[in-house]
């Protein structure tokens, strides 16, 4: 064994959402929304308000994501720690 070890992110038994969700860039007015899938895989979905000129009903307002939001960007991300620092890789499909 050598006398240096590079430090290595480890898998984590800890659920990293919410610290992924203010890690990643996002745009002005964002929404971001992230769930574990399992491990250390995750999906993260970008949320952002359709302009009200092609709603259905541009006089609805407020925060309600659902109706007014659609997502604008989507992935799965694999995710560990090293340190207190999050390594983020952004899988690939048919990984």
């Amino acid at each position: 064994m050598s006398a240096f070890t590079p430090a290595i992110a480890a898998p984590t038994d800890e659920d990293l959402s919410s610290l992924i969700i203010t890690t990643v860039t996002r745009e002005t007015g964002d929404v971001v929304r992230c769930t574990r899938v399992n491990r250390n895989y995750y999906r993260c979905n970008w949320w952002a308000k359709e302009s009200t000129m092609v709603e259905d009903n541009p006089g609805m307002r407020g925060g309600q994501v659902g109706t007014t939001h659609r997502v604008r960007k989507s992935q799965f991300l694999d995710v560990s720690k090293n340190g207190d620092k999050l390594v983020i890789s952004v899988l690939r499909e048919g990984q």
